[in-house]
Formats: structure tokens, C-alpha cells, sequence
């Protein structure tokens, strides 16, 4: 670790990253300096300013709005730095290239980096694969008995009652996200004083939509059984927004990976395929080649966007109901 200048903390959405690093800060005496996706941040900034990333006054200089400054900005002169570039796999279209730059930056800069993304096989952030080192947040495999306590505790002072099995279907619609948790909770308390199982699951149905999928999640959550059943038609459809342009593609490099539950398949027991296999198979091709043909006319000279309620049935949806099993595969990118 002692080789490099900065950390890439990669992990879901409300696991701790951001507050991890800014506790690392503060425990060494560290001022943190956050930027996240509404900085600007693009390759052509951060190369037009890497000659003035000399110490720490210069970096906070750089990144602090001067029209802006005021005694608390400069109160951060001449102490010690650390800089937390947060969402760095969030990088839009018009900021190609500034992993490229954020990059060559930590290889010269004299202060700390953390970088934070959430999907660290994201391409966008590979060139900082090369010069951070990589530590990974991931979720325990038993969240639900590890949350319980802290949630009920948060509860108990802000005087909720909350039941045990209420937490639990909270965490399970949320996806583990203990700060999506915290938030529903504190809405809920402004007119509620009890929360029961009834409840959690009403409301987890309302912040289904929240939990923002990354683009490995997709495939899962359409095609897994146990995601396949708990959603409605509407909620799978929404899956394909979380990433239209690149929730088909996924779809279609992965759905040969999943052994249907319709011929019999069964978690964890490797099966042979069979004609019934097959047939599925073809018919969620073929779901796959009649969604090609609606993106063909979302994309066309007429630009028909309204059919893409329409584009997420055919290409996702559709293929997902011939398909939906068990897959003991890492999903893999679109080729």
C-alpha cells in the first residue's frame, strides 16, 4: 500500500464509503476535501490546473469556488489535505477522459487521494486501477441480523416502536442500504409513532424505485426467481431505466448464463440442457431481436423516445419471463 498516493474505495450505494474516508481524515488529522458528481471535474479542467497541484494550499485553492471564498476556505491554509473524489464512475459523456487525468494527477500530487466509485469493473475507471491501491466495501452475507440492532436503537431514540420482522423487510426491499433505512424511517416518523410488518413491506414497495441498480445488478434482478416473483410488471420495467442503454446489452450477453426454473432447474445442481431448454432459449432470442427492432426506431431520424416503455418489455422483460431461474455466474459485460 505504501507504493501508492491514493485509495479507490469501490462498493454498493450506502455501505460507508464517503463516511469511512472522511472518518481516515479526521482520525489523521487530515482536513477532507469532498468533490462528487455536481463538481466540475472534466479532463480538460483538471489538465488545464495539474501544474498548480504543488502542496496543500494550491489543491484547496484549485478546487474552492474563489467567487466563493470565504473565512472558513481559507481558514484551510497551510493545514494538511486529503482530497475525496467521490462517484468517480459516475463521469458523464462530456467528461471522457478525466479518469485519464485524475490519474496523472495522483501519480504527481504531494497529498492524499481517495477515490470512491461504486462498481469497480465500471471501464470508466479503469486507468485508476493502475495507480490506487483497491479496497473493496461488501455487504455482510447476513445484513439483517447485523442492521437489526443499530435500526432498533436509532428507533428507540427517536421514539418509533418498529418490529423485528418490519426492519427485515426493510432491508430486504432496500438492498441492504442502511442509509436509504435511516431515511425512509426518518419520513416515516414525521406522522407515525409505530411501524409494523404490514407497513415496511407497503412502504418498500413505494421505495423500490430508489435503490438505483448498477449495471451488473440488472440481470439479476430481472432474471434471479426470487426477484422475478416479488416484482411486479411495472417494477421490472423500471429495471430496464436504471440503464436503458446498456440494460439489453446485459441482458442479452448474460441470459444463456441462467438455467430456467420452467425445465426444473434447481439452485446449486447443474443440469443438462434440454429441448424444453432450448425452446425457451430461442423464444427469449427471439423476445431479444423484436426489442432490436423497436430500439431501431427509437433511434431512427424520427427519434421515437415514447416507445421505450415498449423497447424495456421486448428486450428485458420479455426475455427475463422465458429465462427466469438460477445462474451460479458472475454476470459479464456486453461484449
Amino acid at each position: 500500500m505504501n507504493a501508492f498516493r491514493s485509495v479507490l474505495i469501490s462498493g454498493p450505494p450506502g455501505i460507508g464509503k464517503t463516511t469511512a474516508a472522511h472518518a481516515v481524515a479526521r482520525e489523521n488529522d487530515y482536513v477532507p476535501l469532498e468533490l462528487n458528481a455536481s463538481d466540475v471535474r472534466s479532463k480538460k479542467i483538471l489538465e488545464q490546473n495539474l501544474s498548480q497541484i504543488v502542496d496543500n494550499r494550491s489543491i484547496t485553492e484549485f478546487f474552492i469556488n474563489k467567487s466563493n471564498e470565504s473565512k472558513s476556505s481559507m481558514g484551510l491554509k497551510g493545514k494538511k489535505v486529503l482530497l475525496i473524489m467521490d462517484e468517480v464512475d459516475g463521469m458523464t459523456v462530456g467528461d471522457k477522459g478525466g479518469a485519464v487525468a485524475l490519474a496523472s494527477l495522483i501519480q504527481r500530487t504531494k497529498i492524499p487521494i481517495i477515490c470512491i466509485c461504486n462498481d469497480i469493473r465500471s471501464t470508466r475507471i479503469s486507468p485508476l486501477l493502475r495507480v490506487c491501491f483497491d479496497v473493496r466495501f461488501r455487504r455482510s452475507r447476513t445484513p439483517a441480523a447485523q442492521i437489526r440492532s443499530r435500526i432498533l436503537e436509532i428507533a428507540s431514540r427517536e421514539k418509533l416502536d418498529i418490529q423485528t420482522n418490519a426492519i427485515d423487510e426493510l432491508v430486504s426491499s432496500t438492498q441492504n442500504d442502511i442509509r436509504q433505512i435511516i431515511n425512509i424511517l426518518s419520513t416515516y416518523r414525521l406522522k407515525e409513532t409505530n411501524m409494523n410488518f404490514d407497513n415496511a413491506k407497503q412502504i418498500g414497495r413505494v421505495n423500490l424505485k430508489s435503490s438505483v441498480l448498477n449495471l451488473f445488478e440488472i440481470p439479476g434482478a430481472l432474471m434471479s426467481l426470487g426477484n422475478w416473483r416479488q416484482a411486479d410488471l411495472n417494477q421490472k420495467s423500471e429495471i430496464y431505466f436504471h440503464d436503458y442503454n446498456l440494460s439489453p446489452l446485459i441482458i442479452y450477453e448474460n441470459y444463456c448464463r441462467y438455467n430456467p426454473v420452467e425445465t426444473g432447474a434447481i439452485w446449486g445442481k447443474p443440469k443438462t440442457a434440454t429441448c424444453q431448454d432450448m425452446e425457451l432459449t430461442a423464444k427469449a432470442t427471439e423476445a431479444i431481436a423484436d426489442g432490436d427492432l423497436v430500439d431501431r426506431k427509437i433511434h431512427s431520424l424520427e427519434q421515437s423516445y415514447s416507445l421505450m416503455p415498449v423497447h424495456s418489455i421486448f428486450s428485458c422483460v420479455r426475455p427475463a419471463y422465458y429465462i427466469k431461474g438460477y445462474s451460479q455466474e458472475s454476470p459479464k459485460f456486453p461484449a
